[in-house]
């Protein structure tokens, strides 16, 4: 499945940015079908881990840090794998 959130953060210097991110499902080990497609609920949830800090106020510095290595990524890697395992 493909599940799609996005999210609006306002840095310390009043410029405001939309972060949009997409996240797919993963097959799970030993899984027999072609396709691992997740239930609406876990795609809600998924959506709600991913950006939980609605409206995040984020220095300009740490936001640049954050989106060149892509930490963003691991973080929401990290926090969604109990919603869809």
């Amino acid at each position: 499945s493909l599940i799609e959130a996005h999210v609006d953060m306002k840095t310390t210097d009043g410029y405001l940015l939309r972060l949009f991110a997409i996240a797919f499902t993963k097959r799970r080990p030993m899984q027999v079908k072609k396709a691992a497609y997740a239930q609406s609920s876990q795609a809600r949830e998924t959506r709600k881990k991913m950006f939980d800090p609605q409206g995040v106020v984020v220095r300009p510095q740490r936001a640049l840090q954050k989106f060149i290595p892509e930490a963003i990524g691991r973080e929401i890697d990290a926090r969604t794998v109990s919603a869809f395992p």
